[in-house]
Parts: structure tokens; sequence; C-alpha cells
């Protein structure tokens, strides 16, 4: 497992990737460790269960082939998607990283996502001084997680943005609302990211920083920057 320690809210934590899973503890003199949740799964908690096997089985049946069929179709959809996302993700990451070092740029050799990039780095946001994929934890609530992009207005003052950045086809593609004290967010992606970017700045709250605003980047059709309303997370776990 790869420690992690936070630039921003002090702490550590270890992180297991294959199993995408973050833990504390003293891992070397065998002290057991507690498992903490990330921010996308306090947002997994509160989303009504989805009837994976009643849909297919009815689409299915409505086709006349196997269920596996469809089965694998999603899995396949939902992998291809992923794996776009983390390449847009690397790729700002590198780019935004390049900016702070003298006369380097760091681009993708791959035309589409160099183009992606390209775009989103404005003027503006070329002069901003952020931090990629930066760890945030706040062992009190046994929280943590990795946020996108932290814009970091004032060190001294300790002020910052939280954004992150999305790749869904849909945002608001969805139906109902989501459980608990969050029945008014919709039951969709947009309502899962409130949740998830809430918690990101309650923990940087937590320790200390100002953040004055959520922001989704949103790439359909060229960039889209979404700002997100503040909800109260971490109390609720």
């Amino acid at each position: 497992m790869e420690l992690l320690t936070s630039a921003l809210t002090e702490g550590q934590a270890y992180f297991d990737e294959e199993r995408h899973e973050y833990w504390v503890g003293d891992d070397e003199n065998d002290v057991v460790l507690t498992r903490l949740l990330s921010g996308s799964q306090i947002a997994e908690r509160y989303k009504p269960e989805f009837p994976r096997e009643v849909i297919l089985n009815s689409l299915a049946a409505k086709h006349g082939v196997d269920p596996d069929v469809f089965a694998r179709s999603w899995d396949l959809k939902r992998d291809a998607s992923l794996h776009f996302g983390n390449a847009v993700h690397t790729a700002l990451q590198a780019y935004g990283e390049g900016l702070h070092v003298p006369g380097k740029e760091v681009i993708c050799a791959a035309p589409f996502l160099n183009e992606i990039t390209r775009d989103f780095f404005t003027d503006a946001r070329r002069e901003e001084e952020a931090l990629y994929e930066s760890f945030v934890i706040n062992e009190e609530h046994g929280t943590c997680g990795l946020v996108d992009r932290v814009v970091v207005l004032s060190w001294d003052e300790r002020v910052c943005v939280v954004e992150d950045v999305k790749t869904n086809a849909d945002l608001h593609k969805g139906s109902g609302k989501l459980l608990g004290p969050f029945s008014k967010l919709p039951n969709t992606p947009w309502g899962s990211y409130t949740i998830q970017l809430n918690a990101y700045a309650e923990m940087l709250e937590a320790a200390g920083w100002t953040v004055e605003g959520l922001t989704i980047h949103h790439l359909k059709d060229g960039w889209k920057e979404l700002p997100v309303d503040r909800v109260k997370v971490l109390e609720h776990l």
C-alpha cells in the first residue's frame, strides 16, 4: 500500500490502489488499521439500490437474448468511460504540474487529449496556483479523498477553491431522489458529486481553510464550468 500525506489538511493514510481503499494506522508495527470513507464512498451511501438484475432480465426477455449480453455491454461501456476519464485527469495533471516548471510544457502524445488539455488551460487558469490529485483527510470523521484540483488563492490566509473534473455524458441523467438527509438532491451524478465535493470542502475547512467555492469542470462539447451548491455532509456520518 502507498502512504499518502496531505499537504492541505495534515495527516497520513495508506492507499490500496487495487481495492481503492484508504486506511489509517501503523502498518509497519502491525497496529490494526482503520478504514476511511472516501468522498465517492460517502456519496454512494445515499444512492438508492440500482435493480441491475431486474433490468437485465427485463431487457433480455424483451429482446430474446441472454442477460449476459446486456451485462457485458454495460460493463464494457463503464470501463471505457472510466479509462477515458482517467486519461483526461492524467493529461490535465501533467500539464498543470508542468506549468510550475519554468520553460516546461507537458503535453500528451495523443492529439485528442492534447486538444482537450489546451482548451481547459485558458490564460486565466494558467496563472492559477493549483494542486492536482491532492489528498485530504479528516480522521475525526473517518474520511478522506483525492481532490482533482484545488486552486489556492492564498497560502497565508488559507483560502482555496475545490474543483472536480467530470467526463460523464450526462450529469443529470437519473430518476428520483437520494436517500436520508439528502432527499432534496436528485439521484443523478450531479447529486452524488454535490455530496462528494462538499465532503472535501468540509475536510479542508476543519483544517482551517476557507473554501470560497465548489466547481465542476464538465467535458461535453467543450469545457463548461459549473458551480456547486453547499450542503452539510460530515455531520451526517
